[in-house]
């Protein structure tokens, strides 16, 4: 069985800084998923890169196999 975990669970940015978050597993595997935002226009995603845009709290959630696997955003 193989878990998947987050990058990060939950980050706190500033407007206009960016992370990486990625998705893996307990062999190092990397998944290609696409985050949901829970709230739109309090940061964007490209890709792996999350970008705050405004400040507020947002929960990003990516699906993996059936299983949901979130990160909370904080943005001041």
């Amino acid at each position: 069985d193989t878990s998947w975990q987050t990058s990060a669970t939950d980050v706190t940015l500033s407007v206009g800084e960016s992370f990486p978050l990625t998705v893996t597993n307990s062999s190092g595997e990397t998944a290609d998923v696409s985050w949901k935002a829970d709230i739109e226009g309090i940061v964007s995603v490209s890709g792996r890169a999350v970008t705050a845009m405004a400040p507020g709290t947002v929960t990003l959630t990516a699906s993996v196999d059936g299983v949901d696997l979130t990160c909370i955003v904080r943005v001041k």
